[in-house]
């Protein structure tokens, strides 16, 4: 039985290709990778689609398995398994970004750091920053007010200022960098001046309710409602 039928360029060409591997019986992939997730890309080449599978994951890694998943179809090159992997990923995380009173877990918020943070993981296909990036901006608001974000945020260590690029409106990195380095500087004035994140988070919600001021940097999604409160 010919494995790669179409779902993953690296099996194609290691079975059809002229490598050793296609002359062996077994194809040995090593140990370095996770065996669920070797396991979900063999039955996802086999037919059983990612969508069809029943992988009992545990609450506590569910999305780092899924980005596991995720890793596995980039690194075999599986474009359906990554989209697959993906759609489930984004899906649970939004569901996790619309929970009342801002009760946004901080597995989500690492989470989102891990994508789209100054240390986020290398992927050869760029779905995922750009799908996280989008919910980031989706629900900025939310996000801003919890307290974990908000405080990595203006520490630095929440987004990278590529994660801004993504869009067209990002399209001069000089502005993207003075946008941040004001963000944060602002954020850290306010901190000293008021003594807590709380403070902070009040003056985002009565901006919220009242948006009256304009300020230069209104058109810079995902974050022209952070843009407006640091104008107060």
């Amino acid at each position: 039985v010919i494995l790669a039928n179409g779902g993953s360029v690296w099996f194609e060409k290691a079975l059809l290709g002229n490598f050793s591997e296609a002359k062996q019986d077994i194809l040995d992939l090593g140990d370095d990778d996770d065996p669920d997730a070797v396991c979900a890309l063999i039955k996802h080449l086999y037919g059983n689609t990612y969508h069809e599978q029943n992988v009992p994951f545990d609450h506590g890694e569910y999305y780092d398995n899924h980005l596991t998943t995720y890793t596995i179809g980039d690194k075999y090159d599986s474009a359906s398994l990554r989209q697959q992997a993906l759609t489930k990923l984004l899906r649970n995380i939004e569901c996790e970004l619309i929970q009342p009173n801002n009760e946004i877990p901080d597995l989500v918020i690492h989470f989102i750091q891990k994508i789209r943070g100054p240390s986020a993981i290398v992927f050869g296909d760029k779905a995922i920053q750009t799908g996280v990036c989008h919910l980031v901006s989706k629900y900025v608001y939310d996000l801003w007010n919890n307290k974990t974000f908000a405080a990595l945020l203006i520490k630095g260590d929440m987004l990278d200022e590529k994660a801004l690029k993504i869009y067209p409106e990002f399209h001069d990195p000089g502005m993207c960098k003075q946008a941040i380095d004001e963000c944060n500087a602002h954020m850290a004035y306010m901190l000293a001046q008021e003594g807590s994140l709380d403070r902070i988070r009040q003056k985002i919600g009565e901006n919220r309710q009242s948006r009256a001021k304009k300020n230069v940097y209104q058109n810079f999604s995902p974050f022209r409602g952070v843009w407006k409160v640091l104008q107060h």
